[in-house]
């Protein structure tokens, strides 16, 4: 059963019990929810009173809905850390699943070649040409793998490139769009780049959806410019420079 616990001017906070057990759970505040829903909400049976008629139900289970993800969204926190040896096992987990690095440069690890990566990643081959700085994306707070990031730049020179993938069960949750806000004030205030750059293939919207959240915009688009799993591919172009990036920091809004 649902029910109308408060009503303010600008939010609405809503309850619900169980029938058969006759547990109450504690109410939300919908203050998220604006517009026709809200309007909607607004006119309801008054605080205290179950909600009656489906279009009062399907309203309130509607906001609920909007209310309870838009809490999830806020609670998730990720970070950004260094690799350990211990992480073999998410690393292999994730580069050696086709649906991870379907898009990608990376091609399907045997635990061999994942081992070898992540020594790599860790020792950052620092007599190199290419530096490349891996980081490990954790969540929770358990501090669990939930995917890879790096950014790759030639020695001396100011823009780097990043990449970045995630465990496919935690797609859609916002986490590569955070990872890739990380990793950019990352090469801008730890390694002092000036542009920082990323593809993504058109196949892949789900990819230039998340680079354009973190704020970087489509420059250009290559046509067969890379192989990928032994097939030439094209891909979009995005990039960012530090100054924009820095003006962005100072509007958060921005970045919603």
């Amino acid at each position: 059963m649902l029910f109308i616990t408060e009503k303010q001017p600008t939010s609405i906070a809503i309850g619900w019990s169980d029938p058969v057990c006759g547990r109450e759970f504690h109410p939300l505040k919908s203050s998220a929810v604006h517009g026709a829903l809200f309007h909607e909400l607004s006119t309801l049976e008054e605080p205290g009173r179950a909600v009656s008629g489906v279009k009062g139900v399907r309203a309130c289970q509607e906001c609920l809905i909007r209310v309870q993800s838009y809490t999830a969204s806020e609670k998730l926190m990720i970070a950004l850390r260094r690799l350990q040896i211990d992480d073999l096992n998410a690393v292999h987990a994730l580069i050696s699943n086709m649906e991870v690095v379907r898009h990608m440069l990376f091609a399907v690890c045997s635990r061999e070649e994942s081992e070898k990566f992540l020594t790599e990643s860790i020792n950052e081959s620092p007599s190199a040409p290419w530096r490349s700085v891996v980081r490990a994306i954790v969540s929770g707070p358990g501090g669990e793998l939930v995917g890879l990031c790096g950014i790759v730049n030639l020695r001396g020179n100011s823009d780097g490139e990043i990449w970045y993938l995630i465990n496919p069960e935690l797609w859609g949750k916002g986490i590569a769009t955070k990872a890739v806000r990380r990793q950019l004030e990352l090469g801008f205030s730890e390694m002092s780049l000036h542009r920082i750059w990323a593809t993504c293939l058109p196949e892949n919207p789900a990819s230039a959806r998340v680079l354009e959240k973190a704020g970087m915009r489509k420059e250009g688009f290559f046509v067969k410019n890379l192989k990928i799993h032994g097939e030439w591919k094209s891909s979009f172009l995005y990039a960012i420079l530090a100054e924009e990036w820095s003006e962005s920091a100072q509007h958060p809004e921005v970045n919603c």
